[in-house]
């Protein structure tokens, strides 16, 4: 029989939506019931992650070089902002000293996403990245939309199934595996960046 979820003595198929908008574990296990992200696709990521860590430096130069093809993208390097369009005479390069320790963030960023999603402490922080960029969180605002944080996560994603699809010392059959692994970590990730745009559920945090 196939491997299901496993579920706590709340049954998070009765959960409701107020629970999905107050609740994180809830949420967090409702989707993992949902898209069926189980204990053997958590023993699979966690043993492909080294395998994925070896990617990030060139995973974060492509990402960035990506963000350099276009203006709006580009721009926000410098404003930290994309709803900004406020002219920028120079715009950075992949090789400028800002892109650089940008791109140790970014790094970070993939480090953490490699850690152990049987943890919750892995999916608050993969939360924590969205509020980040929302203009709400940091002493120095960083207002990125919605619509480039899922184009980044998506090429991200895209990338790292193109590096595990042409890894020489993985067996195919781990390569399948780790990729849907992967997809359903990432399609969670995807969800937590997106609460923090979207005002779905709004009302119960205001009436609590």
């Amino acid at each position: 029989m196939p491997n299901r979820p496993k579920l706590d003595q709340f049954d998070i198929r009765h959960v409701d939506r107020r629970e999905l908008y107050t609740d994180f574990k809830k949420r967090i296990a409702y989707l993992k019931a949902f898209l069926n992200l189980v204990e053997d696709d958590i023993i699979v990521f966690n043993k492909g992650v080294k395998y994925l860590k070896t990617a990030i430096p060139d995973l974060t130069h492509r990402l960035y070089s990506k963000m350099l093809e276009f203006d709006i993208t580009a721009r926000a390097l410098r404003t930290r902002n994309t709803a900004c369009h406020a002219h920028v005479e120079d715009l950075f390069t992949i090789d400028s000293p800002h892109v650089e320790r940008r791109k140790i963030f970014w790094k970070w960023y993939l480090t953490r996403l490699c850690n152990d999603p049987s943890q919750m402490e892995y999916w608050e922080y993969l939360e924590k990245v969205g509020r980040m960029h929302t203009g709400k969180e940091l002493l120095h605002p960083l207002n990125i939309e919605y619509i480039h944080m899922n184009a980044c996560l998506r090429y991200v994603e895209d990338a790292l199934i193109e590096w595990i699809s042409l890894h020489p010392e993985m067996t195919v059959r781990f390569k399948f595996a780790l990729i849907r692994a992967l997809n359903k970590i990432m399609c969670i990730q995807n969800d937590l960046i997106s609460k923090c745009y979207i005002p779905a559920g709004q009302e119960y945090e205001e009436n609590s």
